[in-house]
């Protein structure tokens, strides 16, 4: 790998870093925007939830805007956006200017994403990708881990819209950055824009996916089924003129490799487990133990940070081994402490939440990091953009679905254990309740890791490492030689005696 090349990787791994911090960092932030600019909760979280809509929007486009734009134009103009947007962010006298930053933020996140795997799969040789998707991991897990701390700590102490200025000022030094060292990666493609299927994914991904956001509001069910139904329709319609297409927006048509549709599926599947940590142990904790939101950050944040570092071992792991057995370990990491999460009870110990929480982070880590090295080696390169695109997308769907899923069955359980109490004004009773209702969210997630678990062991198995299959043995490349120097004349008969 020459030095231009570490360059660019760092100059990707610090916008990749910053545009993923930025995703989780005004969680903390959100109680003191609602008392600064007079919103209520309902309408603050639009600053969460709206980013990730605009998100998912943007990772489908971005296979499209690979093609049309060098990366050096890309990766410059997206912070330019998050630029701009940081400062509306920082100045924003009022929620709607504040929350049309954050949507310019969530451009440049949603790019960043599938760019950044992408260009790192190109710079690495194929017999390491397993080490570039490992390290790319170890930014998506690490920057989400460490952003709510910082958050809370800069909220705190000088107030949520510097917060904004910060990102702003690392935004800035990193255009400057690249502006002088990144290099361009791929071809630029003669594409144009097909106004048709941007709205039609766009509208199919809103619809679907603020329908799942929705589903477990009983005030809004039937307008959350009506949105779900249209979403799937219009996704389904955008799917079949991407299939009819010379030239399409984004290539579905990258599912009709076997291998990259099953580890797709699985990766969702994983992804899906993943949410559901994610959501119900800060539930857990604040709500049923009654901890605070920093006490139940900390506690979440070991088994982030562990998680994240272990991307680097299993992509290692991965370019020797290949995928299966590692896949498998950590299948089984997160099948037994999901079920250890199952029996949490009102006197759990914290330091048992920490090794549970931790031993899922890194079983999370080995399975998925392997399984999106897997399914994504069979594509020529020429396609990676539009795999990532498409699975990064899918996998938001998994996600958000996940999330939806769980959140109503917690509600419905708890309801329906407090009505069948002994006396439902009791606050025990009411913990027991809510306690039973997250216990139904980890069986889910149990359920759904062994799924995942069986379609590994039926679905993935172990190749050569592709220094192996690249390697031509002695025979062959005698024969190969013997080929080309064969002139070949028209007439066949002299033509298979020199053979």
């Amino acid at each position: 790998m020459t030095k231009k090349n570490k360059v660019t990787i760092t100059v990707l791994i610090l916008g990749a870093f910053l545009a993923v911090l930025n995703q989780t960092t005004m969680n903390p932030a959100l109680p003191s925007v609602m008392k600064d600019l007079h919103v209520s909760a309902s309408t603050a979280q639009w600053l969460s939830s709206g980013f990730t809509l605009v998100n998912a929007i943007i990772v489908a486009l971005s296979a499209f805007l690979m093609d049309k734009y060098s990366t050096r134009k890309l990766f410059i103009g997206s912070f330019i956006i998050f630029f701009l947007g940081s400062l509306l962010g920082a100045w924003s006298p009022n929620f709607s200017i504040l929350l049309t930053g954050r949507f310019l933020q969530a451009i440049t996140s949603g790019l960043m994403l599938p760019m950044s795997m992408t260009i790192l799969l190109l710079v690495f040789p194929k017999d390491k990708r397993g080490y570039a998707m490992g390290l790319h991991g170890l930014i998506i897990m690490f920057a989400p881990a460490i952003g709510p701390t910082i958050s809370g700590f800069m909220t705190d102490g000088i107030g949520w819209r510097a917060m904004f200025l910060v990102m702003a000022a690392l935004s800035a030094i990193i255009m400057l950055f690249a502006a002088f060292t990144l290099d361009n990666f791929g071809e630029i493609k003669d594409v144009k824009l097909d106004i048709p299927s941007v709205l039609l994914s766009s509208f199919g991904l809103f619809s679907l996916l603020y329908g799942f956001s929705e589903i477990g509001n009983t005030d809004v069910l039937v307008l959350a089924i009506t949105l779900i139904v249209v979403g799937v329709v219009v996704l389904g319609v955008f799917s079949h003129r991407q299939l009819h297409m010379d030239k399409p927006f984004l290539e579905i048509g990258v599912l009709k490799d076997k291998q990259f549709a099953t580890g797709t599926i699985i990766s969702m599947l994983v992804q899906s487990s993943l949410a559901a940590a994610a959501i119900m142990i800060p539930l857990y904790l604040q709500n049923v133990r009654g901890m605070s939101a920093t006490i139940s950050g900390f506690t979440m944040m070991p088994g982030a940070i562990l998680g994240a570092f272990a991307c680097l071992c299993a992509g290692k792991l991965f370019d020797k081994f290949g995928a299966r057995f590692i896949s498998i370990i950590g299948l089984v990491f997160i099948t037994f402490s999901t079920i250890g999460m199952a029996f949490y009870s009102l006197k759990t110990l914290v330091i048992t939440v920490v090794a549970l929480y931790s031993l899922r982070s890194v079983g999370l880590t080995l399975a998925s990091t392997p399984i999106n090295s897997w399914s994504i080696s069979n594509l020529p390169n020429d396609k990676l953009n539009h795999g990532n695109a498409l699975g990064n997308t899918l996998r938001q769907v998994a996600s958000t679905m996940c999330v939806a899923i769980l959140i109503s069955v917690m509600t419905y359980v708890t309801k329906d254990s407090i009505s069948h109490s002994v006396d439902p004004s009791n606050r025990v009773m009411q913990l027991n309740a809510a306690l039973d209702g997250i216990h139904w969210t980890f069986y889910i997630s149990i359920a759904i890791a062994v799924v995942a678990l069986v379609m590994v062991v039926a679905k993935i198995k172990d190749v050569k490492s592709n220094k192996d299959a690249n390697t031509i043995d002695e025979p062959t490349s005698k024969k190969i030689k013997l080929d080309v120097n064969i002139e070949i004349n028209s007439n066949s008969s002299l033509l298979n005696q020199e053979i």
